[in-house]
Parts: structure tokens; C-alpha cells; sequence
């Protein structure tokens, strides 16, 4: 690893951290919830960690490029850009359950370089670039080696009613259910394809995904040494929304 890329690592890790320390501070409180027009909600946790990850990236890359869940685009075209999700698994942290993250992406003239992925409560820190491997804090990662199906650990994020694929996600879900060992409906896809980077889940599948959700997990996979497909095998644009995602 090089002395440029231990900076950048570090500059990600300052900003993952910083939004962890505001979402821990209102982590087991009651929140209020501004409903989205979508689907899913919002709580001030989201709109002041993603504050504070603006302000920084602003302050030390200013001119950046900017796609963020809450805020939407800033400064496109720009050749960094920023692919944020302040609280990944906002509906776990507003019930008290600990698993959420920070997601943080950075992709320069198209292609994703560098992604981290944090969770505050459990100090557990995912972190990628493209070529250099994925790694948990100083562990080098790599996705398991179960072949069969049958004998497969699958997860999800998270589905809402409203969303127009629900009842695509529900039908593959249990096809999928009576196919593997266990299926695990986590909440936060940002820790769900971590966990796949690390063998902790043997994959992963997202239906309707955006960009901030998979960006930096994705990576993860794909240094770990897994592939990120659509259900037909086929390659996925990361950077953009998109139907269905496999990891």
C-alpha cells in the first residue's frame, strides 16, 4: 500500500467516523420520522450526519461531485465525485437495533476508487480500492468458497410495500428461502455486502437499488474477490440506480 493511498484511506476514515460519532450520540432515542414520497423515512440522525460529510468533503475537495440519499446531486460532471449514504439502515437505527453504517464512495472519472463502510456501534471498519484489496481495519478480506446453493447463507437489505418491485423481491425471496440454508433480511445492504466481502454471508441480492445504497459495499465484493452481477450474469452500473444487483 502506498503512502498516497494510506492518506486517502485515512481522509475516508475521518469522514465515516465523524458521521458515526453524530449517529451514535442519538442512537436508543426516540427519533421523529419525515416520511419520503418513495418509501422508507428519514430522522434528523440522517440529515445531520450527511451535513457534516458535505461540509468536509466540501472543505477539503471542494468542486466535487456529490450524490448523497438525502441531499441528491451536487456538482455533476465533475470528475471526483462522492457517492454518500450517511445512515445506511435508517429504519434498524431508529428501532435501536445496531446494525447500520456509514457508506462513503469515491469515484474518479467513472470507475469506482475507494469505498468504506462503517459501523459505529460495532467500530467494525470495511474499507476497498480498486486493485488494492478489500480489508476489515488491517485484515485483508476475501468472500467465501461455498459452490453449492443448498448450503448458502443469503441476505437482503430491506423492502417497503410501496416499492414497485415488493412483490418481485417477495416471490424471489422464497424461492430463494426453500433453495438455501438461511436468508437473512438485514435491514442495511451496506453491511450486508461487507459481510459478504468477508464470507460472513455467502451473497447478497438488492432489488431496485440506488447508488449510495451498493456503491462502496460493492466494491468491497468485487476486491474480496466476488463478482457483482444482474440476475442474468450480466454487469451492473454501480454509479447509477438500477433493477436488481447480486453479489
Amino acid at each position: 500500500m502506498s503512502e498516497v493511498f494510506a492518506l486517502e484511506r485515512s481522509v475516508l476514515e475521518g469522514f465515516c467516523r465523524g458521521a458515526g460519532s453524530i449517529l451514535l450520540r442519538g442512537f436508543g432515542k426516540d427519533h421523529a420520522r419525515i416520511e419520503k414520497p418513495e418509501a422508507g423515512f428519514v430522522t434528523a440522525a440522517d440529515l445531520e450526519a450527511e451535513a457534516f460529510l458535505l461540509g468536509a468533503i466540501d472543505e477539503a475537495f471542494p468542486g466535487s461531485a456529490i450524490l448523497s440519499e438525502e441531499a441528491g446531486t451536487k456538482n455533476p460532471g465533475a470528475p471526483l465525485r462522492w457517492i454518500i449514504d450517511p445512515l445506511d439502515g435508517t429504519t434498524n437505527y431508529a428501532n435501536g437495533i445496531p446494525f447500520f453504517a456509514v457508506s462513503l464512495a469515491v469515484e474518479a472519472q467513472g470507475e469506482l476508487r475507494q469505498g468504506v463502510v462503517f459501523n459505529p456501534v460495532s467500530k467494525e471498519l470495511f474499507w476497498a480500492e480498486h486493485g488494492g484489496g478489500a480489508w476489515l481495519q488491517d485484515k485483508r478480506l476475501q468472500v467465501g468458497t461455498k459452490s453449492e446453493l443448498a448450503e448458502a447463507v443469503l441476505a437482503t437489505g430491506d423492502w417497503y410495500r410501496r416499492d414497485p418491485s415488493f412483490s418481485h423481491s417477495w416471490a424471489r425471496a422464497g424461492a430463494l428461502y426453500r433453495a438455501c440454508r438461511a436468508l437473512r433480511l438485514t435491514g442495511s445492504v451496506a453491511l450486508a455486502l461487507a459481510y459478504t466481502a468477508c464470507g460472513r454471508f455467502d451473497a447478497v441480492w438488492v432489488e431496485d437499488y440506488n447508488p449510495w445504497d451498493v456503491a462502496a459495499g460493492a466494491l468491497l465484493v468485487r476486491e474480496a474477490g466476488g463478482v457483482v452481477t444482474d440476475f442474468r450474469g450480466e454487469a451492473v452500473q454501480i454509479g447509477h440506480h438500477g433493477p436488481a444487483l447480486l453479489a
